[in-house]
């Protein structure tokens, strides 16, 4: 529960300033370090906060553990903003390795010592205790790796020129983590906790291969179109490129995830959550358009948060009224419908806007992932008709493993014949980002 106000607050720690730095093509020592002390002086502000309300947050839960938790997991405030400009230097630099290490490492260290405390009857505490020592990790590592120290400097100046950017960047942070939510809230309040846990439980198997895979993506591509923020046409080259990647990885994902979730759900949850089967399937319509382009980085790369507010204000206002109208004549359905043409109309939407900035013609970018549209659903049709006809008797589990493998085999068998050279055309276009741009 208390994680409502960690995120939250999480939000306003560094202002999008971090953003802001990746976006700007030159940077120097005055906008690092002000922006280092600026992140400092927030995590200290909020771990203050937090100490000074904890009793207001327990008693709004009314849960008189959360006061004793809420000081602890305040400590993460400041823990992460000592290390938030490192993390965004390298992120600057497209160097990632360096990155992917201090994450894995500081996941393995800091997850082994928590379940070592959950093993021994810690129970939450177990939890605190990982959270904590994750970023300690974390902040010795990216010290370590990275050689840049900050030094006494605060130039307001500095603040300024990055200021609109990151108003820009926390304000659309702010509209989409209270958007996101509405939906849980809607069922929570007129639904029940029970709706709400299916609900939440079908959105979440939405959501996963969006978080593991194409958010790691975003991560990178940010860095790498600001580097090539005034060379549009190399942009449009690694745009094209790069939505062909995700589109070639998710696209068969979803489809394929569509036609097992009933094996899934029965296999995995039980009879008892068979009612989330429909739900999973209207998600993955919803994830096949939340996986077109790649909008977001693309705006914010060429200094455009602004329109990518404003779009999602109005998108997203109205993926609200259309929630509350399925809600209204559908119930949970409804939502899950509402919620889906909400997502279809801001992708079309932001993905639209984002090629008119690099000049890309609509059709040059659906023809770039028409391809990889076809093969998924082609895949999904033969093992919908082969299984519909053919095994009706085989057991769930034979099923669905019969089905992955023949998804696998179709779909590997498409790229094989018709587009064996994606990985290497991606390759191309990474290559020459210079990690000696940034001289600190």
């Amino acid at each position: 529960m208390v994680t409502i106000f960690t995120s939250f607050a999480n939000i306003f720690l560094d202002l999008g300033f971090s953003l802001a730095l990746i976006q700007k093509n030159k940077i120097n020592e005055n906008h690092v370090s002000s922006v280092f002390w600026l992140n400092v002086f927030m995590g200290i502000s909020f771990f203050i906060f937090l100490n000074i309300f904890s009793s207001c947050i327990a008693a709004f839960f009314q849960n008189n553990k959360v006061e004793n938790i809420i000081p602890y997991l305040s400590i993460n405030f400041i823990l992460t903003s000592g290390y938030l400009i490192q993390r965004t230097l390298l992120k600057k630099k497209v160097d990632f390795k360096e990155i992917g290490v201090i994450n894995l490492f500081s996941t393995i260290l800091s997850g082994i010592i928590g379940i070592f405390f959950a093993y021994n009857d810690y129970g939450v505490w177990s939890l605190v205790i990982n959270s904590i020592l994750i970023n300690v990790f974390s902040l010795v590592l990216y010290w370590y790796f990275n050689p840049w120290r900050p030094k006494f400097i605060f130039r307001i100046d500095a603040i300024k020129e990055l200021w609109t950017f990151g108003l820009n960047v926390t304000l659309l942070n702010i509209f989409r983590y209270f958007t996101i939510k509405i939906d849980n809230i809607l069922i929570g309040k007129f639904m029940g906790s029970t709706e709400l846990g299916f609900y939440s439980k079908a959105y979440s198997f939405m959501t996963l291969p969006m978080q593991v895979l194409k958010g790691k993506f975003l991560e990178v591509l940010l860095p790498a179109f600001s580097l090539i923020q005034y060379d549009k046409e190399r942009q449009r080259k690694l745009y094209l490129k790069s939505s062909e990647l995700i589109a070639a990885i998710l696209f068969p994902i979803i489809c394929g995830f569509f036609c097992i979730s009933e094996e899934f759900v029965l296999i995995f949850l039980g009879e008892k959550w068979s009612s989330i089967i429909i739900l999973i399937q209207i998600f993955c319509v919803a994830s096949l358009f939340n996986s077109i382009g790649l909008p977001g980085p693309l705006m914010n790369a060429n200094g455009r948060p602004d329109l990518l507010l404003r779009l999602t204000i109005v998108t997203r206002s109205f993926m609200i009224i259309l929630i509350v109208v399925g809600l209204i004549y559908k119930g949970l359905i409804g939502i899950a419908i509402g919620s889906t043409l909400g997502i279809v109309i801001h992708s079309l939407t932001i993905n639209y806007y984002a090629l008119k900035i690099i000049e890309i013609e609509l059709n040059r970018f659906i023809i770039s992932i028409l391809k990889y549209i076809g093969f998924s659903f082609s895949m999904s049709l033969i093992i919908f008709f082969i299984f519909s006809v053919y095994y009706v008797n085989l057991s769930l589990l034979n099923l669905i493993v019969l089905k992955i493998i023949t998804g696998v085999v179709l779909y590997t068998s498409f790229m094989f014949i018709f587009n064996k050279n994606l990985i290497s055309d991606i390759k191309k276009e990474f290559k020459g980002f210079d990690k000696e741009k940034l001289n600190l």
